[in-house]
């Protein structure tokens, strides 16, 4: 019965483009506070709680937001920016958790089955959040590794995703 319910569940929070869906509507029930920023960010990976906070000395537009760390940034940067809850990549993929739990910019539009497509924020620590949650999973892939939102094997760490604003350098 329990999986029955849970399948069902499934079965309608997923995106089926074909019937019309919108795809905006794809987020968790809670969502942070700051959910646009005013300039383009990185992500850096850390294990969990585990960088220390940088302090940016007067350095517009950084100084009003939770963002307290800047890394210089090029065209081989993944650039991202973060729009009413919808984060971007630079060629404007839209950041999805997809079926199998993966993190990943798909588009224009979402793929079929994604999970998540809005409700992306920062915190006051300035940890990038899906809902209410900053907790995501790096879990390796032969030589390389992808993230998740949810531990989906025995290998995967916890891990934050600290956003680092992005300036020219």
């Amino acid at each position: 019965m329990f999986f029955v319910l849970w399948l069902l569940t499934l079965v309608k929070s997923i995106y089926v483009p074909e019937n019309g869906d919108d795809w905006t509507l794809l987020k968790p029930e809670t969502v942070g506070d700051v959910q646009t920023l005013p300039f383009r960010f990185g992500l850096v990976v850390s294990m969990k709680d585990s960088i220390e906070k940088l302090q940016v000395e007067e350095n517009e537009p950084f100084e009003s937001t939770s963002v307290k760390t800047v890394a210089c940034g090029d065209e081989s940067t993944l650039s991202m920016s973060l729009n009413g809850g919808i984060l971007r990549d630079s060629n404007n993929r839209i950041g999805t958790i997809v079926s199998n739990r993966q993190f990943q910019f798909d588009g224009p539009t979402p793929q079929y089955g994604a999970i998540y497509a809005n409700g992306w924020s920062v915190d006051h620590d300035g940890d990038l959040n899906l809902g209410n949650s900053s907790t995501f999973f790096q879990c390796s892939s032969g030589d390389f590794y992808n993230l998740y939102d949810s531990k989906i094997d025995i290998n995967c760490n916890e891990v934050n995703l600290k956003v680092v604003g992005l300036i020219d350098c």
